[in-house]
């Protein structure tokens, strides 16, 4: 009986569920993409505005949360490869942690 009910309910929600796995692997360079931006964000800030981030600490809070959901949604969704397009080097970059 309850193969029965996971099969009814795994029937309607496959497109669902295909479209959700599009999104992580394609949408805006997928979701290793995202993570790798987020670092690349705060090593932006780091270099060019560190007195916001001095000033502004939960700003990197900020940043810092969101890497970690969406590496949390990467891993949940079986995406934690690490991608490498044509001539570029592999990412998502590791979180650099606190300055």
């Amino acid at each position: 009986m309850k193969l029965l009910k996971n099969i009814l309910w795994f029937i309607p929600n496959i497109k669902r569920l295909h479209s959700i796995d599009a999104v992580l692997d394609n949408h805006q360079g997928g979701i290793a993409k995202r993570l790798d931006e987020e670092v690349e964000l705060l090593e932006f800030l780091r270099e060019k505005c560190p007195s916001l981030l001095e000033d502004n600490p939960w700003v990197e809070g900020w940043i810092e949360s969101n890497h970690h959901f969406l590496s949390d949604l990467a891993s949940a969704a079986e995406k934690t490869d690490s991608f490498r397009p044509n001539r570029m080097r592999p990412f998502p970059r590791p979180w650099p942690g606190r300055a």
